[in-house]
């Protein structure tokens, strides 16, 4: 789907989204106030990711990253030190 009032396509000025019920729109800079203002006029439900969300989003399902070192937290293993009886 087109993010513009003007889409460079005719067709796709008369078809928004080709016959999409959603979609979601994925920059890596940020969503302009008008982009946001066009989607929330739309039928059609559209998602907006900017380049923020998008970098925690790649970082939070490890997608594209490496670790680059790991925390290890350890708790009291309370069952160690139960009593029997």
């Amino acid at each position: 789907m087109l993010l513009s009032p003007k889409p460079q396509s005719p067709k796709a000025r008369q078809k928004p989204g080709l016959g999409a019920t959603k979609g979601v729109f994925v920059t890596t800079s940020t969503v302009s106030n008008h982009a946001a203002e066009f989607v929330r006029h739309l039928t059609q439900r559209v998602g907006l990711i900017d380049g923020r969300e998008l970098s925690v989003l790649i970082i939070e399902h490890g997608v594209g990253v490496r670790v680059r070192r790991a925390l290890e937290f350890k708790r009291l293993d309370e069952d160690f030190f139960a009593e029997e009886g």
